[in-house]
């Protein structure tokens, strides 16, 4: 990694090791190891725009070169289980159509000097044909060039699911397919059932994009208790209540402990009740505006469905500033509302 990518990184440990003294957990004597098992590289933003970050899992990819540009990156390495050497290039592809050819045919030129296996992903800021496009200008000859850079790399796209689209203006008026994954023949013979699914876009107006080769279940969700649970309205009078409605007779620190470790669970249920009712909410919430989402993509919404969109998207921030404050504190969330805000105002 440079120096830049270390300093990020770096960042991101201190502030991992500032959340777990936060929830009580001590990671500071695993910084060592921690930053040994992040591996990255990146490309610095040009103003606004750009910024590339790659990061992976160095037990399954070992890199073994790296070309930077200010619109790509290819990082090439071993794989596990596979002989082949495989290059993931990732892309942020410029507006300008000029440029945007000119970075096409830097790639393809890296495609004839390296061998082995071929990933491409992130935003090609085109389409290869119409109906990738709704609301939005289509450039015949654009995408022709983008469609024999398609043929010329020799890879292939697989079928989207979770949404037709990836990117929506901020007005939910136009849609387009920028962003994707390209994989080499090989790769699609080895993983003939690979999915590539848009998730929820939220916060940003593009999709992420995410390409599974196998399918993963992490297995029940664990319950935590956490200090700053005291902070939410109701709870302490909940636990003044119950704490008196407690009785047990036997010696005073059988007692306190047996107490205390019925209290816990008391709150714990309470808890679970009112998180159910705010996470039903929230499901409603994502739920209503993925639909939304979905209906824009064949006409566009009236004016009513832009409030709702609006409205949707406010609640859902609000609900996810709140998960943060639970775990970290009101000071965090007062300044992660603070920009959320400025940038929902914006998009408005």
């Amino acid at each position: 990694m440079d120096a830049t990518t270390v300093d990020a990184v770096d960042k991101e440990i201190d502030k991992t090791v500032e959340m777990g003294n936060v929830l009580g957990i001590q990671l500071e004597p695993f910084k060592a190891h921690i930053r040994s098992i992040i591996v990255g590289e990146g490309v610095c933003a040009n103003g606004h725009s750009g910024g590339l970050l790659c990061i992976w899992n160095n037990r399954v990819f070992i890199k073994e070169g790296v070309i930077k540009n200010l619109s790509y990156m290819i990082i090439s390495g071993s794989m596990r289980n596979i002989e082949d050497q495989v290059n993931i290039v990732n892309i942020y592809a410029s507006n300008d159509p000029v440029r945007r050819r000119n970075l096409l045919q830097k790639i393809l030129l890296h495609k004839n000097s390296l061998h082995g296996f071929w990933i491409l992903m992130g935003d090609f800021n085109e389409v290869g044909k119409e109906e990738k496009r709704l609301n939005s200008d289509f450039n015949a000859t654009n995408a022709r060039i983008f469609n024999d850079f398609i043929r010329d790399m020799e890879v292939h796209e697989y079928q989207l699911g979770g949404g037709k689209f990836t990117y929506m203006s901020s007005n939910g008026m136009q849609h387009s397919k920028l962003d994707q994954f390209l994989v080499c023949q090989g790769f699609l013979n080895r993983w003939p059932n690979a999915t590539a699914l848009a998730l929820a876009r939220e916060y940003s107006d593009h999709r992420p994009v995410l390409l599974s080769t196998t399918l993963t279940d992490f297995g029940p969700r664990p319950f935590k208790t956490y200090n700053s649970w005291i902070s939410i309205p109701g709870l302490l009078e909940f636990m003044g209540e119950e704490y008196q409605k407690f009785r047990f007779t036997g010696h005073a620190d059988l007692a306190l402990a047996t107490k205390l470790r019925w209290l816990k669970y008391r709150i714990k249920e309470w808890m679970e009740s009112k998180k159910t009712l705010r996470e039903g909410r929230y499901k409603e919430a994502k739920k209503q505006l993925e639909e939304l989402e979905l209906v824009s993509e064949s006409r566009s919404l009236c004016q009513g469905e832009l409030d709702r969109r609006v409205d949707y998207m406010k609640f859902i921030l609000e609900y996810d500033a709140m998960s943060q404050w639970l775990v970290l504190g009101r000071q965090f969330v007062k300044t992660q509302w603070s920009s959320m805000r400025q940038a929902l105002i914006l998009k408005m």
